[in-house]
């Protein structure tokens, strides 16, 4: 009997082992955002998505300022 008690232990003591990592896992995110609003730890930086998005959004602000530039002169030189 002793045998089956020991094992219940060490699967209940690994279940709650588990749980514990499943419970940090779950609020990391949360406590992450908590830290950084609270100044407590710094932002996190921007992930490989982010940082290509910006860059696209940037280009693509320099590329309508440089077509509105060659339409202005268009019409200028039309005139």
């Amino acid at each position: 009997m002793n045998k089956h008690f020991h094992d219940s232990l060490y699967y209940a003591t690994r279940a709650g082992k588990h749980a514990t990592l499943g419970v940090r896992e779950s609020l990391a995110p949360h406590l992450t955002a908590l830290r950084v609003r609270l100044g407590r730890e710094p932002a996190p930086e921007p992930a490989r998505l982010e940082r290509v998005r910006t860059e696209f959004e940037r280009l693509e602000q320099t590329a309508e300022r440089r077509v509105r530039h060659v339409g202005s002169t268009l019409e200028r030189r039309v005139r």
